[in-house]
């Protein structure tokens, strides 16, 4: 393929990957610090990935900026994702210092998968594919029953800014209630920070929501619209 996007490249582990399938590579990430590990990584891995280390430009280009905006008005041939998706409850007058930009990105709850989902076929030239992992809230009703898995997906879907055609594949890894995602992402600094953040964050999400881990291609210019989705396997 000719070109390829990598949204939020982190230590540009994608990027490696992309760059055995095509010609030129856009990582971006909203993190400076994550594009000079990226580059970092990129020069010293070099010889492996057939990058010359005095002309990187020629295959790949970093870019710093929030989600597709430093994109904007481009096409790819595929995109991929594995954005800070962590479903994080914000609050007023929260500094950076409280935030872990590799793990929810600032936004609150699930709005930068769903704001992917809406704008990546934007970016995608006819028959286009992204792939991109996510979590999303799957809210409860009145009764206090959830709703179903694809309520909110497919009103995402229909929301895309191009009006495309486009079919959808989802693949769920897993269903979580809100206390079982607090333990897995964690740090050894910061305790008390951590320890108050993840009370707030129960505090908001065991009323109102579940969370499900996913795994979403999606394609450009097919002769559909649908979302299919694959259940989880039960845990042995």
């Amino acid at each position: 393929m000719a070109r390829a996007l990598d949204v939020g490249t982190g230590c540009g582990i994608q990027t490696f990957h992309l760059l055995a399938h095509a010609d030129h590579v856009t990582a971006t990430d909203i993190s400076s610090r994550a594009l000079a590990f990226a580059r970092f990584n990129l020069l010293l891995n070099a010889p492996a990935l057939k990058l010359d280390p005095q002309n990187l430009e020629a295959r790949v280009s970093l870019r710093q900026g929030s989600l597709l905006d430093p994109v904007a008005g481009e096409q790819f041939d595929l995109v991929v994702s594995n954005p800070p998706f962590v479903i994080t409850p914000r609050r007023a007058n929260e500094s950076s210092d409280d935030q872990f930009t590799y793990r929810d990105g600032g936004l609150p709850g699930d709005d930068i998968v769903s704001t992917l989902i809406r704008r990546i076929p934007e970016v995608l030239v006819p028959g286009g594919r992204a792939q991109m992992l996510g979590n999303w809230e799957i809210h409860r009703d009145s009764t206090g029953e959830a709703q179903p898995w694809d309520a909110r997906l497919r009103t995402w879907f229909a929301e895309s800014a191009t009006g495309t055609p486009s079919e959808a594949w989802v693949i769920q890894r897993e269903v979580l209630t809100p206390p079982n995602p607090m333990r897995k992402p964690g740090s050894k600094t910061r305790v008390k920070t951590a320890t108050a953040t993840t009370m707030r964050t129960l505090t908001v999400l065991i009323s109102t929501t579940l969370k499900t881990g996913t795994f979403i291609l999606l394609g450009s210019g097919c002769s559909g619209s649908a979302a299919r989705h694959t259940p989880p396997k039960p845990h042995p």
